[in-house]
């Protein structure tokens, strides 16, 4: 999303925010898949636009949906349980004739029929990437694209996000993947969707970076506290480890070399030391120690041929605060799981969001919104907002599906999940405020690289707020006062921990 874009859309939802709310606009009809005897069938069913259910053969696959009162469903002369209202739910063997034969008996009367699984159409020919891949064949310098992503080995964990149009070099191709190396022992994995470019340069000296001779302080508005310093050449690749209770912050960049001989400090106290040494394996650490608990995160921007790192500044108390709230999925093409009942989760994500902003505006809080109807909102679209809103906390909502092979009557309860260290807090007062108030199975808390909950510049949380793929869960959750207990014990979380951020 172009910046202007993000700045407008911001100001609409912030504007929004302070209307009292909003009325989520909901589609009336249910997605599903009409069969015999009165069957109707949740998951799976076509895409948008598809007459076919086209799936990949797998181990098994999940099926969901309703009968009519008192019907019993089999498939392929398996008995499929359901509940006295009639909807079901089943991990099932995937048919080796790729169709499934349903049965529904109800009475003395018999009603069957086949649904067939097709192949997915070919979406490219399989060896186009092998082919694009070859023209960077390594040694080279690769040049990174829009948001890159480094892994510790292929198909591995993220490890490193650095800036558009990073130049690396590539030691090594496998298939799709290119090993680069970040200067000394040190070196990470990318895929070619992460690659914009290359150059038959091969040499590591000729990429190298140089830090310095500064680091300038700059105070922005609102006790926002920054430093910049030039890199060349740029731009780098960067990683940050903090320790948010000792407030400190290091900012570690591979394969450079510092040429610093001052730094500008501000005289108020916030910041305590700013240093730096080289670490093994060749990357420059610096070192940001600041006042512990002053600061909730931090925002790294390229500005060529600077480096900026601004820290941003932790406030306590509810009142005021700038909550985002991101209803997961949307629209058409991205309903999330569905329940037997035929309710959609991005539905009731968006029930829950606007509940939510409600609470919590009578609570003092400001809120915004990533969507503020049924639409699709891009996975990074929502993390730009956040980026540009700059809020106190970012908090994305989502009810449960199943895993492959997992009986989905054993998929129940409510998990929270964060990433960066300044998010834990926050995290464990949430599942901590569920877990003591809600009558739901506390599946756990989760550390996760989730896109939504790298958030750098403020707590991000990401919570399953119940398991929308169990039948009788799904009960609770479309219940309406058993949403506003929810509600009470998210915003009664949310207070205890601007009332102390800091608190492990």
């Amino acid at each position: 999303m172009h910046l202007a874009a993000r700045l407008l859309l911001a100001c609409t939802l912030a504007c929004c925010a302070g209307a009292g709310g909003f009325r989520p606009e909901i589609e009336s009809a249910k997605p599903g898949l009409p069969g015999p005897g009165g069957l109707w069938l949740c998951h799976p069913r076509p895409a948008p636009g598809d007459s076919a259910i086209r799936l990949p053969a797998m181990d098994s696959l999940f099926v969901n949906g309703r009968l009519p009162a008192g019907a019993e469903l089999w498939v392929d002369g398996q008995p499929v349980a359901a509940l006295p209202d009639g909807r079901f739910a089943r991990q099932l063997p995937w048919p080796e004739d790729r169709a499934w034969t349903f049965r529904v008996l109800r009475g003395d009367s018999v009603a069957e029929g086949d649904l067939l699984l097709l192949s997915p159409p070919e979406v490219r020919e399989p060896d186009a990437a092998e082919r694009r891949a070859a023209l960077f064949e390594p040694p080279c310098l690769l040049e990174l694209g829009e948001r890159p992503i480094l892994s510790t080995a292929p198909e591995a964990s993220y490890w490193l996000f650095p800036a558009p149009g990073s130049r690396l070099p590539a030691a090594e191709r496998q298939g799709e993947w290119f090993r680069l190396l970040l200067g000394g022992d040190l070196e990470a994995w990318t895929s070619l969707r992460h690659v914009a470019g290359a150059s038959p340069e091969t040499l590591w000296a000729e990429t190298r970076r140089f830090v310095g001779p500064t680091i300038r302080c700059e105070e922005g508005d609102e006790d926002e506290l920054g430093f910049l310093f030039r890199v060349d050449p740029g731009p780098p690749a960067w990683r940050v480890e903090q320790d948010p209770e000792q407030g400190l912050w290091r900012l570690l960049l591979p394969g450079t070399l510092s040429r610093f001989d001052l730094i500008e400090l501000p005289p108020d106290g916030r910041v305590r030391h700013v240093d730096w040494e080289p670490r093994p394996g060749g990357e420059l650490e610096l070192r940001f120690q600041l006042r512990p608990g002053a600061f909730r995160g931090h925002a790294l921007r390229w500005e060529e041929p600077l480096l900026r790192i601004q820290f941003l500044p932790l406030r306590e108390g509810l009142r005021g605060r700038l909550v985002l709230l991101d209803p997961g999925h949307g629209g058409p093409r991205e309903p999330g799981c569905v329940g037997a009942g035929g309710i959609r989760e991005a539905e009731l994500n968006l029930l829950l969001a606007e509940e939510l902003g409600r609470r919590l505006e009578r609570a003092g809080a400001r809120v915004a919104y990533t969507r503020l109807r049924d639409r699709t909102v891009g996975l990074y679209d929502r993390v730009d907002l956040a980026d540009s809103l700059r809020p106190d906390l970012f908090l994305s909502l989502h009810h449960n599906s199943v895993a492959a092979r997992e009986d989905p009557w054993g998929a129940e309860g409510f998990s929270v999940f964060y990433y960066s260290a300044w998010s834990a807090p926050a995290a464990r007062a949430l599942h901590r405020e569920l877990a003591e108030r809600l009558p739901l199975r506390d599946a756990g808390l989760f550390w996760r690289s989730l896109a939504v909950c790298r958030q750098w510049s403020c707590p991000a949380l990401l919570l399953e707020a119940g398991s929308l793929i169990h039948p009788r869960e799904e009960d609770r959750l479309l219940d309406h006062g058993f949403r506003k207990r929810q509600v009470r014990a998210i915003v009664k979380a949310l207070r205890n921990y601007f009332k102390n951020p800091t608190k492990p």
